[in-house]
């Protein structure tokens, strides 16, 4: 499974606040939760951080999960689907890429809860991986010009 580096990690103030002014936002929801995704296409001459052709940044805000231990949890659960299928989304930052006329995509993914789960109820990794799919055919729409 391939890493998630340092390189591929939205970690500047600066370029995650172009992010969040300048993104293209829209949800998924299912059941219980909703996967808020901010995305951006931008010049890398822009950014202060090495070059990648994906970069992303992952949250759980604490207003949904109060509790560190669940926070971490799903932040893991994101990280882990998305580096599943990491070469699905570098192509879609090239596809973008060409439509766009910039080289790099930005993502932020926002995990939210927005209702009560079943007694019971744990979500899991392939759960998380149909949030992160549904995202990327989002994307992908967006990308192939669905404007």
């Amino acid at each position: 499974m391939p890493a998630l580096g340092k390189a591929e990690r939205l970690y500047r103030q600066r370029t995650v606040s172009a992010l969040f002014a300048r993104g293209r936002r829209y949800r998924i929801s299912g059941g219980a939760y909703m996967l808020k995704v901010c995305a951006l296409w931008c010049d890398p001459a822009g950014l202060d951080e090495r070059p990648a052709p994906v970069k992303v940044m992952f949250s759980a805000p604490k207003s949904s999960f109060k509790h560190a231990v669940d926070r971490n949890r799903f932040k893991r659960l994101m990280r882990e689907s998305f580096r599943a299928r990491k070469a699905q989304w570098t192509a879609l930052a090239e596809a973008g890429a060409s439509a766009e006329g910039a080289s790099v995509l930005l993502v932020a993914f926002i995990f939210t809860k927005i209702g009560k789960t079943p007694d019971g109820f744990v979500l899991k990794q392939p759960d998380m991986q149909v949030y992160i799919d549904r995202a990327a055919e989002k994307l992908a729409k967006i990308a192939g010009g669905a404007r």
